[in-house]
């Protein structure tokens, strides 16, 4: 590890800071055995669980020690700059939470420990009780691991009020409770937040009271999953444990005891559903232990006192693995608990049984099935299905008299009618009695391989206990037999999601709605599933799911907005320099059935003060066009206008990446009717075409309008959509040029003789090297000097891509400073203008044009003016579609400084016949007859029933 980045510290021991500073023994060593694990339920994998091991846990130590330093969640106090691992911890099976988020580095073997990411610094002057750990604001943790420390504390006559007390920020109220109990006050807290680096110059240590491995190493990574916990991973001392119950029952229980159940479930705390290890049943299994006498509570609604006073008097606990488990240490000794877990085999069997065996509990589990919910990717912390015949038995067992279900034979069930069959199956099925239930449907299907009803149940029953894989052949045959059925379609998409079979999901989608599935429900349940994917979800699959949505969306969206008298039409504008749809939206000014709007959206990949002056010089140059314009941003709120409130029918968007704010990008696409028109001509090729023309975007759009064939034939190989939403329309931002009218006030800036008027246009991929066209960094400074040294005959517009600006504030070696005055001097010339709005009258009334741009290679050739190509890469024609190369081969090409200087020279001279045939040919089809935005116009009105 790089020590530059770390604060390093030795590793220390329990046994030698103890002989350092003269520790005082609070606990004995103690050796114990602990008894083998009743299993019921799914097949436990771990054979160590039906053994009994011995255990044996290290004597306590408490010490006055000197410069105690704390960091917040990390798993070892640090005495004197040495970090006090547990007596047990080995790097080999035990891993830190932070080792876990990469905070944290142990080099056991060179006695060596690193923190980094420490998030702040603080210096205190009083000397503490740390009670901050690994897990130390977990309830389980925190009852087992740091509250017996205070405890053992006081036992021993300690006074606590001389001390302040360290705990984690994050600590629950219920926690704080206890503190408080034994007499801390609120003032004597100090609460740290985690990786905050703590110094104090003297403290009351206290050694381990358990050596809990926190998790193992790479618990969560799937080549980890054949590592097997063992009993000796969860060691606990049971005289800590024993001391903390004994203290607080003595201080809680005597009173308001009298009408605590002696029978609880206790319910999993219902405001978390990640990362939850739910039981996926627990309302059934809830309801049937209720029928059995037990009282259902959630720990997480009482204060830690009503904790201690409602389990005081429980014989029998039933609860899922999770934190509020420990409230069983308050039940007498010889309680009966009953765990209910997942099958991984993974899981730690022996964290809960050694803490019930340690006061004088019995313990047991039963294991349910883990099931793929979308709310878990750590096995450890799975969703479960639990058959609650099994948890009858496991009571049973336990010494309490449940009864089990009616059990009818196979050999009876054949006698019966198969409906009378399956109604006995589906209840079963209701009742958690899943291997019953099992029976029963076999039954069924031995007699009626193709009985819809019965496969489809019986696959539902399977997707929840065992695994949606299993469960799709019996759906596929429910669907089969019942293609009209709509719930069966929705079954078996589901199953496919959980089986993680999204290639499919498209193909059932389509196939169910030429039978029972509607659009709408179609519709809904493909949004669904799209919202759940990860972004690491194949791509393709993913857009061509969306495309399917959007498609039913559309045509939903499209049918209630038939024959509206009025269409109001928003347009997305992020930067004036690339508004390309000025002929559409004067053209919709003009029509009485559109009502078009312009707003004006932040570019958020500039920096905030560029991103707001960006934002507001856009909005000025419009309003002062006296176009209806809106800005996105409401300075009196200091808030973003919410489209809803505009009521759109239709929105425009002229660029596809995410370089705005959610709402004006896939929030609205998602949700709106939407047409794309490129802001650049479509020249460019590369990553595969993937990013112009086949993300989630493209494939979202309603409509989208392209300059030529060429583009939409790469949209029908490269889309998912096939290019079933692409038309060809000719390119509307370039109708000025073949109108060809100059305007009647020049944007050049006047000068005392006639000049030649060159638009200098550099790219902005200056570190690309996935699109190799910029040349700035390369002539930057040579163009400068041409500025100057034609300053007699040459006037110089700069027009650099909006977007290379804010890349060389960020490049090493230009800066903002540089920048700025490199756009400045070409502001401030006599004969240099700097061009970073709209563009067309300045290309009408320009002479020639030098540029490494992309859709410029293309805009330009509609003025049949010379122009020069500045070549970065002598590949550049592997960055080019078809339509871009043929443009990129009637250009004169530039490679050297030379070269450069020769154009400038003898650009009158540069024959344009290859230019007027490119015209000819590439360009003139798409505007005869009808333009570009008047054919854009009549198919939104043809769509729209006009």
């Amino acid at each position: 590890m790089d020590e530059r980045k770390f604060d390093i510290f030795e590793l220390g021991t329990v046994d030698d800071t103890v002989a350092q500073f003269g520790g005082k023994k609070l606990k004995e060593e103690v050796t114990y055995i602990t008894p083998a694990i009743p299993m019921f339920g799914e097949p436990c994998l771990n054979p160590n669980v039906f053994s009994s091991h011995e255990l044996t846990h290290p004597a306590v130590y408490s010490a006055v020690v000197k410069d105690v330093k704390i960091i917040g969640a990390a798993a070892f106090p640090i005495i004197q700059n040495k970090s006090i691992c547990h007596q047990y911890f080995s790097t080999e099976y035990w891993e830190t939470s932070e080792q876990a988020t990469l905070s944290c580095y142990i080099k056991q073997d060179q006695n060596m420990i690193g923190y980094r990411n420490i998030k702040e610094r603080n210096n205190y002057a009083c000397s503490v009780i740390n009670l901050v750990g690994n897990g130390s604001y977990n309830y389980a943790h925190w009852m087992t691991e740091f509250l017996p420390q205070l405890v053992l504390l006081k036992e021993a006559g300690t006074n606590l009020s001389c001390y302040k007390v360290v705990v984690d920020s994050r600590s629950y109220p219920s926690m704080l409770d206890a503190l408080f109990l034994l007499g801390i006050t609120e003032d004597q807290l100090i609460k740290i937040d985690a990786m905050s680096l703590n110094t104090f110059p003297e403290g009351l240590w206290v050694s381990p009271v358990a050596n809990v491995v926190f998790q193992r190493p790479n618990a969560i990574s799937s080549d980890a999953l054949h590592q097997l916990a063992e009993p000796q991973h969860a060691i606990f001392h049971p005289d800590a444990l024993i001391a903390t119950r004994n203290t607080f029952l003595a201080l809680v229980a005597q009173h308001d005891c009298e009408t605590a159940p002696e029978k609880i479930f206790i319910k999993r705390f219902s405001g978390r559903q990640y990362h939850a290890r739910a039981v996926v049943n627990e309302a059934l299994i809830q309801k049937k232990l209720e029928a059995e006498g037990f009282v259902s509570i959630d720990p997480s609604t009482l204060s830690f006192t009503e904790q201690i006073r409602v389990f005081s008097k429980a014989k029998y606990i039933v609860s899922a693995s999770g934190a509020a488990l420990l409230n069983m240490i308050w039940a007498p000794v010889g309680a009966k608990i009953i765990v209910l877990m997942n099958d991984a085999k993974v899981v730690n069997y022996w964290y809960f049984s050694n803490i019930a065996f340690a006061v004088g509990h019995q313990l047991s589990y039963v294991l349910g099935k883990a099931v793929n919910t979308g709310n878990w990717n750590d096995i450890n912390h799975a969703d479960f299905m639990i058959d609650y015949q099994c948890v009858c038995q496991a009571l049973n067992a336990a010494g309490l008299s449940v009864a089990l279900a009616n059990i009818t034979s196979q050999e009876e069930l054949k006698q019966l009618p198969v409906e009378e069959v399956l109604k006995h199956a589906v209840q079963l099925q209701h009742d958690s009695l899943f291997e019953l239930a099992t029976v029963a449907y076999k039954t069924i299907l031995a007699k009626v391989p193709n009985h819809a009803e019965a496969n489809h149940h019986f696959g539902v029953m399977v997707a929840q206990t065992a695994g949606a894989v299993d469960a799709l052949p019996m759906l596929e045959t429910a669907i089969t037999s019942k293609p009209e059925c709509e719930q069966f379609w929705v079954t078996y998409i589901d199953a496919l999601v959980m089986s993680g079979a999204i290639p499919q999901v498209v193909d059932a989608l389509v196939l169910g709605l030429n039978f029972g599935l509607a659009a709408t429900t179609a519709e809904i349940l493909g949004q669904d599933i799209f919202s759940q994917l990860h972004t690491t979800q194949a791509d393709d699959d993913k857009k061509r799911l969306l495309a399917l949505v959007m498609r039913l969306k559309h045509a939903r969206l499209l049918n209630e907005k038939q024959s509206l008298s009025k269409i109001k039409v928003l347009f997305f504008v992020l930067q004036k320099s690339v508004w390309k749809l000025d002929t559409v939206f004067r053209a919709m000014l003009s029509d009485p059935l559109f009502d078009p709007v312009m707003l004006v959206c932040p570019c958020v990949s500039l920096q905030h003060e560029e991103m707001m002056a960006e934002l507001e010089g856009t909005y000025q140059h419009f309003q002062k066009k006296g176009y209806p314009v809106i800005n996105s941003y409401m300075q009196e709120t200091d808030s973003w206008i919410e489209l809803q409130t505009l009521a759109p029918d239709l929105i425009f968007f002229t660029n596809p990446h995410g370089i705005t704010r959610p709402e004006y990008y896939d929030v609205a696409y998602m949700n709106y009717l939407s047409c794309y028109v490129p802001y650049d001509h479509q020249v460019s090729q590369y990553n595969n075409n993937q990013e112009q023309y086949n993300q989630c975007f493209h494939n979202a759009m309603w409509q989208i309008f392209v300059p030529h064939t060429e583009s939409k034939d790469i949209f029908i190989h490269t889309a998912m959509t096939q290019g079933a939403n692409v038309s060809v329309t000719g390119y509307p931002a370039c109708e000025p040029y073949v109108d060809s009218i100059l305007p009647s006030t020049s944007v050049w800036k006047p000068q005392d003789t006639n000049k030649a008027r060159f638009i200098w246009a550099p790219h902005h991929t200056i570190n690309s090297p996935e699109l190799p066209y910029s040349n700035f960094l390369r002539y930057a400074e040579l163009f400068q000097q041409l500025a100057l040294q034609y300053a007699d005959t040459v006037q110089w517009a700069f027009k650099p891509h909006p977007m290379l600006k804010s890349k060389l504030y960020e490049y090493e070696g230009w800066g903002k400073e540089k920048t700025d005055s490199y756009y400045k001097f070409w502001e401030s010339q006599p004969n240099t203008q700097l061009e970073n709005g709209e563009y067309q009258d300045l290309f009408i009334a320009s002479d020639a044009m030098i540029h490494d741009s992309g859709s410029f290679l293309a805009e330009y050739l509609y003025l049949k003016k010379p122009v020069l190509y500045l070549v970065a890469a002598v590949n550049i024609k592997d960055y080019l579609n078809p339509f871009g190369v043929q443009a990129f081969d009637v250009c004169e090409h530039a490679y050297t400084k030379e070269d450069i200087i020769c154009f400038i020279d003898t650009f009158s001279n540069v024959p344009m016949t290859k230019v007027n045939m490119f015209y000819q040919n590439q360009i003139a089809p798409y505007f005869d007859g009808v333009k570009p935005s008047l054919k854009i116009i009549a198919d939104i009105k043809l769509s729209f029933g006009h």
